[in-house]
């Protein structure tokens, strides 16, 4: 590898974001020679994208220690997405692999990296924020997380912060709204609503006296390009990314089956303790990141519903 280059590590390679990241690293990254890191080849394809790719199970240290030494030679840069999220409830086991994985790999990580590491953009999430008073949430807000998940990924940040920052090696942190997109098959509220328009069944939305939930939304693609940024300016800090305005689970519903075709949704009443409202303020990724999304919800809708057709 020439001097001006560096291996770009993607982790989480074999998720629908991962598998986006490596396909736009090249272009988004220059310098970048993007590498693919899973869990094991034979899970999926080879990401698009991936010079190489390297195996390694994020919950095994000597796991990661294999899968470091067959990294392509000279300086890394990380994109750290690879992680556990428990798809179902939340139980003593799902939080000790939630720590396993997400805060004691993670430092095993970039511990094994050592002074080839250059920069880490460590994929966070919003929910470290849990159901804040005050809307639109800065990074200056204390966290409350309220699920295993989110309580491994805010002590990540700060395990993560004290491992590197003796070494002098930057560490963006970047706590995500929630993305979707193309690829995307998880459990969340627009591959539900779509999966159910496209059964011809309009959704369910929660509802109470003053209304459905708010979240912020953010298409993969953005995501990516906030990820990126990050790696490729060896950025330093916590940075909200998300769509940065207000979307009610409600009118999202309507949108997804505005775009299908589907009878509007269905209001099932709830208490008002069920309900919880959650928005991003990106102004310093906005700064630090030159991040602006670039793909509207309507827009970003249409482009998972037609990935969904063509399955």
């Amino acid at each position: 590898m020439t001097a001006d280059r560096f291996a770009l590590v993607v982790t989480g390679a074999a998720g629908f974001l991962g598998r986006r990241t490596l396909a736009m690293a090249a272009h988004e990254v220059p310098g970048a020679l993007p590498v693919a890191w899973v869990r094991s080849a034979t899970d999926a394809p080879r990401p698009a994208g991936a010079e190489c790719v390297v195996e390694g199970d994020l919950g095994s240290p000597a796991d990661i220690a294999r899968a470091v030494l067959s990294l392509p030679e000279g300086p890394v840069r990380l994109i750290h997405l690879g992680g556990y999220f428990p798809h179902r409830a939340e139980t003593e086991a799902a939080a000790e692999r939630s720590i396993d994985i997400n805060v004691l790999g993670s430092v095993a990580l970039v511990r094994a990296l050592g002074d080839r590491l250059q920069a880490v953009a460590f994929a966070s999430t919003s929910d470290v924020y849990g159901y804040p008073a005050r809307l639109p949430v800065s990074e200056d807000v204390a966290l409350a997380p309220r699920t295993f998940y989110a309580a491994s990924k805010a002590a990540a940040e700060h395990m993560l912060h004290v491992e590197l920052a003796g070494a002098g090696i930057p560490l963006a942190c970047l706590r995500l709204a929630h993305v979707y997109g193309p690829g995307d098959t998880s459990s969340k509220a627009i591959p539900l609503f779509a999966q159910r328009c496209l059964k011809g069944m309009p959704p369910e939305v929660a509802v109470g006296s003053d209304g459905a939930s708010v979240r912020d939304y953010l298409f993969a693609d953005d995501a990516v390009r906030a990820l990126c940024a990050a790696a490729g300016r060896r950025a330093s800090g916590r940075y909200n990314v998300g769509g940065g305005r207000p979307v009610s689970l409600y009118d999202l519903a309507c949108l997804v089956c505005d775009v299908t075709g589907t009878s509007h949704p269905i209001e099932k009443r709830v208490p008002d303790e069920a309900v919880s409202r959650i928005y991003l303020d990106v102004e310093r990724a906005r700064r630090a990141l030159d991040f602006v999304p670039q793909t509207g919800l309507r827009d970003g809708i249409v482009a998972y519903i037609n990935w969904l057709k063509s399955r």
